[in-house]
């Protein structure tokens, strides 16, 4: 007798056998035990989650001999002839070679006829999606209305192509995908059957690969079964799928926890020179980072074996939460560039050297709490000034004081007073602003503009006044896409609309007594050299505003 694949070997016989579609089985199993068969079901849902088998399945059961239960008993001629593919009174019909008005004209003209052994004939048609809109028309009078003797059963992957006057005649149900934790258990069931040796991470990497599908998991465990020719090891799944596999991920996290680029660097090398896929590798990084991020912030997470969610934390000791979304942002940004990149080997190395090297990501979300280091920097330094009982430079002095003043409250208060004037209206309703971009998820204006102060109103346009340490700050709303969102937000609040400039504070610097004293380099100021010292660069242009 020729071989048969595990997944057809293993298709479930009865309903209790379905696995991760209680809601499904419960349901069928109700209607079949009250006598509510419906005329017509579609069952939706992605590939290899059990539509076909319960298509199977509700056909025995419809038809099947024995009337005192209401899974089939697999053991009469009607539910063994369907077993076998044999039945005369259940048709399966593909969908998309049997997609034709005539092909659904000779169906219509056949569904007459009574059952040749059962109570019903039953029509599966698989992917009816695929049906043209003729053969659709040519199929509604007859599901509207069939004979008491039909059932149609529709499976279809792609329930948004299928027409509304169809499914409005179905019984409709979505199938989920699988859990990992059910495939698992399920693969195991069928290994221990089947005699053969199987490691528990090995199980695990086959569910996490078939993305909920339980027949591609079923294949896949029988090509590892042959590939094997013995116990099927996390290694061999990994050889067999082309992965880079745990090992390469653990080396690579380990090199970027510890801030060791060059060894980081050396793995895409080999990697590389191994011929192995970059855009595969970057996409195992993706989903064991996940895993680690979920584990940090829920202390659990579904897909992953013990063992080797022990050796992925020991190889990312050094890095938080916060480090791993920044990572998985990087990365996965990556993977998409990828796809058109020429070089995929220089596009990984770029994503790596940030990854390992916060201050040369300028990305927003590595600059933000360098901005944030800074001012607690000079924040600290003013204060030891203090303690020191010397004078503090102007710009740290003036900083402390603007610290130490109470935050107002971000409290979004009611419309101001209409009796105000337009600035002190503006100055007023600056934490409801602030507010009214939280809630439209603007949360990074918000950011940008929490210190921001209304300094004056020329015209109509708004100026606002940064603090010296907030030149990133204010680069950022200058640009044309915040100050657009900036301006949406006075006006929604205020009913002002106003354009946007913005000037950094500081103070106006006194004549000289002696004009030909030479005036200190701006370079040379405290909070210049620190941030000169921080970000790199040079000095442009200086900028004198009086304070108000």
């Amino acid at each position: 007798m020729s071989y048969i694949s595990l997944y057809r070997k293993w298709r479930p016989q009865v309903f209790a056998d379905v696995v991760g579609q209680e809601h499904i089985t419960r349901t069928i199993l109700n209607a079949l035990k009250t006598g509510r068969v419906a005329h017509a079901y579609l069952f939706s849902g992605p590939r290899g989650t059990g539509k076909t088998t319960m298509a199977k399945l509700l056909a025995k059961a419809v038809n099947c001999q024995d009337e005192d239960s209401q899974e089939p008993c697999n053991q009469c001629a009607s539910c063994q002839s369907i077993s076998t593919g044999n039945s005369m009174d259940v048709m399966e019909i593909d969908g998309a070679s049997n997609r034709g008005i005539d092909q659904m004209r000779e169906l219509r003209d056949k569904i007459g006829f009574a059952p040749v052994e059962g109570k019903f004939k039953v029509y599966i048609i698989d992917e009816v999606h695929m049906l043209t809109t003729e053969a659709f028309n040519a199929l509604l009078k007859t599901l509207e209305e069939p004979p008491s003797h039909v059932l149609f059963i529709f499976a279809t992957t792609e329930l948004h192509k299928v027409p509304a006057t169809i499914l409005s005649r179905c019984q409709c149900f979505q199938f989920h995908r699988i859990s990992a934790d059910q495939i698992v258990q399920r693969l195991k069931t069928i290994t221990e059957a089947e005699n053969i040796q199987a490691a528990e991470a090995a199980l695990y990497l086959i569910a996490r690969v078939s993305q909920g599908g339980l027949r591609d998991a079923i294949s896949l465990l029988d090509q590892c079964i042959s590939f094997a020719q013995g116990e099927i090891s996390l290694q061999v799944v990994e050889e067999l799928l082309g992965l880079a596999g745990i090992e390469a991920q653990l080396r690579f996290t380990a090199a970027l926890a510890t801030g060791d680029l060059k060894a980081a660097l050396a793995e895409i090398s080999n990697l590389y020179a191994e011929g192995r896929d970059l855009r595969q590798f970057v996409s195992e990084l993706l989903v064991s980072w996940r895993g680690l991020l979920l584990l940090k912030l829920t202390g659990e997470v579904a897909a992953w074996s013990s063992e080797e969610l022990a050796r992925l934390e020991k190889a990312a000791e050094g890095a938080e939460a916060a480090t791993l979304t920044r990572w998985l942002e990087i990365f996965n940004r990556t993977l998409e560039e990828m796809r058109w990149a020429n070089r995929p080997q220089l596009t990984v190395e770029l994503a790596t050297i940030k990854a390992a090297k916060a201050e040369l990501d300028q990305g927003a979300e590595a600059l933000l709490p360098r901005i944030e280091a800074l001012e607690e920097k000079l924040k600290n330094a003013s204060l030891s000034f203090q303690s020191a009982g010397r004078s503090e430079p102007p710009q740290q002095r003036q900083y402390a004081q603007e610290q130490a003043k109470p935050q107002e409250s971000t409290k979004k208060p009611s419309k101001p007073a209409a009796g105000g004037q337009p600035l002190e209206q503006i100055q007023a309703a600056w934490p409801a602003i602030g507010e009214w971009l939280r809630e439209h998820r603007h949360v990074q204006v918000q950011a940008f503009i929490r210190d921001a102060q209304p300094y004056a109103i020329e015209g109509k346009t708004l100026v606002l006044a940064f603090k010296p340490t907030q030149a990133f700050h204010k680069a950022n709303v200058e640009r044309e896409g915040n100050q657009q969102l900036l301006r949406k937000a006075i006006r929604a609040v205020t009913s002002h609309d106003l354009e946007i400039r913005c000037i950094l504070t500081g103070e106006r610097a006194q004549s000289p007594k002696n004009p030909k004293q030479k005036q200190p380099s701006v370079e040379m100021e405290p909070l210049v050299k620190e941030a000169l010292k921080l970000f790199g660069g040079h000095v442009i242009k200086k900028e004198e505003v009086e304070d108000r």
